[in-house]
């Protein structure tokens, strides 16, 4: 797939593409999905391209974020196998939030950001677009598109 998310996070851009998701026949059956992550803002402009989720995280990570919208209150947190990634979600009757943590390295130092509300809803159909719950020709997928909120990222 050609697109990946845009979000914002404070005062940083996140960009972010998940290639190679392909339905799994078997629970963690060693079928890795690429992450391209970017992450800009505040003197701050680092690329990750990293190998280090599985499909079937794709899918619970979707769930996740299906319970967290559908619950008003509802905290919970989701380790990748790998441990490289971590992301802690909670909910109020004001705000959804999913903190995405990314290690860096076995010294457990990481970057934090959190991605709310309309941020969230972008990230949520985004991943419905990778899993093939939704196609390109959806109207919502192309909303999405036209506000800038998937771009196209080679």
């Amino acid at each position: 797939m050609k697109f990946g998310v845009k979000l914002s996070s404070s005062s940083l851009i996140i960009y972010l593409k998940i290639e190679n998701y392909s339905l799994v026949l078997n629970k963690y059956d060693d079928n890795w999905v690429t992450v391209n992550l970017r992450i800009q803002g505040s003197g701050l402009d680092v690329n990750y391209r990293l190998n280090s989720l599985l499909a079937e995280e794709i899918d619970e990570l979707l769930d996740e974020i299906h319970k967290l919208f559908s619950n008003a209150d509802y905290e919970n947190e989701l380790v990748s196998l790998e441990e490289d990634f971590e992301f802690i979600f909670s909910s109020s009757e004001k705000q959804k939030t999913m903190q995405v943590r990314y290690y860096l390295d076995d010294n457990r130092n990481f970057i934090a950001f959190n991605i709310v509300d309309n941020e969230l809803e972008h990230f949520y159909i985004y991943l419905q677009l990778i899993t093939g719950e939704k196609s390109l020709n959806d109207v919502i997928v192309q909303n999405c598109i036209e506000k800038g909120n998937f771009q196209e990222w080679t």
